[in-house]
């Protein structure tokens, strides 16, 4: 028994390796050494004493992930707020006028259009006008509105100015009577100038026959009547002035209400 112990011991101790052969060693010791894990190698890559641990690894999935919701889509851009105009303002009527032309009743006109009128010499402040609201017809001077369209116009022409313009000319007039059997004929032609003074000639014929003539000259002046009438002074050297009443029927003819008789124009 003893010796099979010590084989086995012996074999055992054989065939470890040599594990302290400087040492003298117990078998209890031996023994101990033997069944530790005999030292490896040492490190290629010796570690610190407190190594960073390495990155914690996230396990993957086992299975396929779904891929999210699909977002609903965004609302469609509103188009700016478009800003809320006022109302235009109420359009005020100009007011619309008549104006006489030629005895006939013309328009209606703006103001606009009747200063154009103006302009043309076809509406005076003596021109007759209507417009609605008023009750009768009005000098265009009486209309408030109108006035202001006169305001560069000159004065008018005093109404013996505008006579005297309309007479400056030659005139005739043929005067016939009868006295005692027999036929007066009286052929006047006067020329009353510009400057307030005429000069003229009378022939006398009697019963056709060319009789005596005589000239005449003087002044003479005119005052409006009204309307188309107007009277003629002729003051004649020597005489006493005589009037007349004249009326015009055209810019060539007057009749002589005084006398009876006409005279017309035969020249400027």
């Amino acid at each position: 028994m003893r010796l099979v112990r010590g084989f086995v011991l012996a074999v055992a101790v054989c065939a470890l390796p040599a594990l302290n052969v400087g040492a003298a060693a117990s078998p209890e010791t031996l023994i101990a050494q033997a069944t530790d894990t005999p030292p490896g190698p040492p490190p290629t890559n010796p570690q610190p004493d407190n190594p960073t641990p390495p990155p914690a690894v996230t396990p993957g999935p086992t299975t396929p992930v779904a891929p999210p919701a699909v977002p609903p889509p965004l609302p469609a851009p509103q188009p700016p707020a478009t800003p809320v105009t006022p109302p235009p303002l109420p359009v005020v009527p100009k007011a619309a006028y008549f104006i006489e032309q030629n005895g006939q009743a013309a328009g209606p006109f703006t103001i606009e259009q009747l200063k154009a009128e103006v302009d043309a010499r076809r509406l005076t402040p003596q021109t007759l006008t209507w417009k609605s609201g008023d009750a009768a017809w009005q000098t265009a001077d009486k209309q408030a509105d109108l006035k202001p369209l006169f305001a560069n116009l000159p004065p008018p022409i005093p109404v013996e100015n505008q006579w005297r313009q309309f007479l400056v000319g030659t005139w005739q007039a043929v005067i016939n009577t009868m006295n005692s059997g027999y036929q007066f004929s009286q052929t006047v032609t006067t020329q009353f100038r510009p400057d307030g003074t005429f000069v003229g000639v009378v022939t006398m014929a009697i019963n056709g026959q060319p009789g005596s003539t005589q000239p005449i000259s003087g002044n003479w002046k005119v005052q409006g009547v009204g309307g188309e009438q107007f009277t003629l002074t002729e003051e004649i050297p020597g005489q006493a002035p005589a009037t007349v009443s004249l009326r015009r029927v055209d810019q060539n003819t007057v009749v002589n209400d005084t006398e009876g008789y006409q005279a017309q124009r035969i020249g400027g």
